[in-house]
């Protein structure tokens, strides 16, 4: 699945590479729009246009961004610190995604809110359970059936009762 997301990622920065060179290729004229002023609308100051070195900048900040926001995402994933991931993407973009990658993950009990003794992350979800009086689909923990609101058994104990049980009164 991670691999797919980082396959997701680079082919999307390179379309916006690709697409961006297409229409810095076109000469100035053959835009579509002239670009106006954002507060009056005014046509904007004749001049030049965009200097090739301000594009690629903005390109880059724009890739950046997108790689900061996925290597957060991914160090979160792993519980690893979001903060200096989202800056190793912010400029590293690509090279800190695919070294994030290869990283073990971290240990969850680091984290000031980490998970609470006693429990663990769920590996998997858990097969849904039909209502016996309406036969709509509810977690295996639920109490109540979401459709019907008639009464159900549960088939396993939730998280939040086990630490109910496990904390101190």
């Amino acid at each position: 699945m991670s691999t797919q997301k980082s396959l997701a990622i680079l082919s999307l920065s390179l379309f916006l590479l690709t697409s961006s060179l297409a229409m810095l290729a076109q000469q100035p004229t053959e835009l579509p729009h002239r670009p106006h002023g954002g507060l009056f609308s005014e046509e904007a100051p004749a001049g030049q246009p965009l200097s090739l070195g301000w594009f690629f900048l903005g390109l880059y900040v724009l890739v950046g961004l997108i790689f900061a926001g996925a290597c957060a995402q991914q160090a979160v994933h792993k519980a690893l610190s979001p903060i200096p991931w989202f800056f190793a993407g912010l400029l590293l973009n690509a090279v800190a995604y695919l070294v994030l990658l290869t990283r073990p993950p971290g240990d969850a009990r680091q984290f000031p809110a980490g998970i609470p003794p006693g429990l663990h992350k769920v590996p998997e979800t858990y097969e849904h359970v039909p209502c016996p009086c309406c036969g709509a689909y509810s977690h295996p923990t639920a109490l109540r059936c979401p459709a019907c609101g008639a009464s159900m058994e549960p088939k396993l104990e939730s998280e939040a009762d086990r630490w109910r049980k496990q904390r101190p009164h």
